[in-house]
């Protein structure tokens, strides 16, 4: 297995060993309004990349017409859809804490980070106008980070 492909496994295994680790959430509308959250985070991604490049590996869509999309919520963020993920993982940890849930959304985290670094390098190798961009906008939270 590539790189890539452990990324996506781990990203998976947190993302379960966040659901079954903890009880039934505590706040149903806490729950719902954070998966609500994440769910329109993850919209407005969708839709502002053609469907053609969607995917969940860190590597960009290997289309010989593939481009940086920087419109949409792309234009505030550079990583919207891992910014959806961990809005899921927060959601689960904050209606149902546990300490293993904590620690499983801590692995959510370090391997959406290493996701997220790998992705940049790989982007900034097939788009010349990507570095550009990560100086105008931030990774997941619009004037922060």
């Amino acid at each position: 297995m590539k790189l890539a492909d452990w990324l996506v496994l781990g990203q998976f295994l947190a993302l379960f060993g966040l659901v079954v680790s903890g009880g039934v959430p505590e706040n149903m509308f806490v729950l719902a309004a954070g998966l609500g959250l994440a769910f329109l985070i993850g919209l407005a991604a969708l839709i502002s990349m053609p469907v053609r490049q969607w995917r969940i590996w860190p590597q960009p869509a290997d289309l010989s017409d593939s481009q940086l999309v920087t419109r949409g919520i792309y234009q505030w963020i550079r990583h919207p859809m891992y910014l959806a993920v961990m809005t899921v993982g927060l959601t689960f940890v904050l209606t149902g804490f546990t300490w293993l849930r904590l620690f499983w959304f801590g692995v959510l985290l370090a391997v959406l980070q290493h996701k997220m670094v790998y992705e940049e390098r790989l982007l900034a190798d097939k788009f010349p106008s990507y570095r550009q961009y990560c100086r105008l906008t931030k990774r997941l939270l619009p004037g922060i980070y």
